[in-house]
């Protein structure tokens, strides 16, 4: 029996050895410092270091165990935030450009030292951080018109996945139109979740204002009249208002590929002043006569857009995103509905300043 006992006891103490000593393990695993070696060749290790003689460097990877780098073949050492800097057990470079899809932007600010300038193929933008909440920015085309300058100011929360924003777009026609055409967006965005998958909901006012047009004056006026002689008027540029809402997303799918998703739909309403002539035989005066009439037409937009898109972040200073975008828009004037819809493909190169 007491060789039972004492059998028993080994065991248990041998149980109680290895237990401590995971433990151990464990703890010392936490508490280690974990780092991505990258080669000069692009090779990465995910490793703890165990030493550094200057010469070359002793490091722990999970699966190649123990492995000695020359210092000379090494291009960066970066220590990594455990889980938030790895994906499927790579490293994963940082994305400067999660604050952008691909028109609209979400609530999560561009941080100080990420700056950034994306150029697309119908013009360039700039983008660069105040303060680690205010962020400015200005648009164009590669004409230098329209013009548009941007600024969004960034709310955090407790909830570190949970972030809000407003701000404006301010535009201008700039000289192509003699900056006679101006207006804006005006929105409030909320966001859920990180910088590497999050999705967003947006709301807005969209105005546009400005310039004017000539029209015939309405009356009756003699068929001999040249038309240059019939008397004209001044007609103001009906403003353009209305509400706009956007549901956007962007989900990392890879160690440097991201699925880009953004959405806008607006509805607008407005009239313009519309003019017709005929030619009326008079009976009484016995002559033909040019007469002009004016009316009101009355047109509504709606107006849809769907974005979806991959990004591929070659490093953390670039990236490349290419977009499809399917765009309908239905027209009603008047009561006659006209709609149409058609693709628009989109390249936009992202880069650090």
């Amino acid at each position: 029996m007491k060789y039972l006992f004492s059998l028993v006891f080994a065991l248990l103490a041998t149980l109680a050895t290895v237990s401590v000593a995971q433990a151990q393990s464990a703890e010392s695993d936490t508490t280690r410092q974990l780092y991505v070696v990258i080669k000069s060749n692009g090779t990465e290790y995910i490793c703890y270091i165990l030493s550094d003689d200057g010469r070359e460097v002793l490091i722990e990877t999970q699966k190649l165990g123990k492995v000695y780098i020359p210092k000379s073949d090494i291009r960066e050492i970066r220590p990594l935030r455990q889980q938030k800097d790895l994906f499927q057990d790579k490293f994963r470079p940082y994305n400067p450009f999660t604050t952008r899809y691909s028109f609209t932007t979400n609530a999560l600010p561009v941080q100080k030292g990420d700056n950034y300038y994306q150029l697309n193929l119908y013009g360039p933008e700039f983008h660069f951080a105040v303060t680690d909440r205010l962020n400015l920015g200005v648009m164009s085309t590669w004409l230098g018109s329209p013009l548009a300058f941007a600024a969004k100011y960034s709310i955090p929360t407790s909830n570190e996945k949970l972030h809000f924003s407003v701000g404006s777009l301010l535009g201008t026609s700039g000289y192509i139109m003699n900056f006679t055409r101006f207006g804006g967006l005006h929105f409030a965005n909320v966001t859920f979740g990180d910088r590497d998958n999050n999705l967003t909901i947006a709301g807005g006012i969209f105005h546009w204002q400005g310039g004017g047009y000539t029209l015939m004056q309405a009356g009756t006026y003699p068929n001999n009249v040249p038309f240059m002689d019939i008397p004209i008027r001044q007609v103001k540029n009906p403003a353009l208002v209305g509400p706009m809402f956007s549901v956007a997303g962007i989900a990392r799918i890879g160690v440097k590929t991201s699925f880009v998703f953004d959405s806008m739909l607006g509805y607008f309403q407005r009239s313009f002043d519309r003019t017709d002539m005929m030619n009326v035989f008079t009976g009484t005066s016995g002559q033909w006569n040019r007469v002009v009439t004016a009316t009101v037409e009355n047109r509504e937009t709606l107006a849809f857009f769907m974005m979806p898109g991959m990004r591929v972040n070659r490093n953390e200073q670039t990236a490349f995103q290419f977009s499809l975008a399917g765009i309908s828009i239905r027209q009603v004037i008047d009561g006659q509905v006209n709609a149409y819809s058609f693709p628009i493909p989109f390249c936009t190169w992202f880069y650090t300043f």
